[in-house]
């Protein structure tokens, strides 16, 4: 979660936000790695 201007962050959603930042840096990680490796300009969900 992001905070917005003038609304800062409850208590719920500071607590939160680290489980979500684990999980985001492994996707992002992954994503990077592909990127780097088969020279991939941009990644597109491919979902159903």
């Amino acid at each position: 979660m992001k905070a917005v201007r003038d609304e800062p962050l409850n208590e719920l959603d500071k607590s939160i936000n680290p489980l979500f930042s684990t999980l985001r840096f492994k996707v992002e990680r992954g994503l990077g790695t592909f990127k780097k490796d088969d020279g991939l300009t941009r990644a597109r969900y491919l979902g159903t």
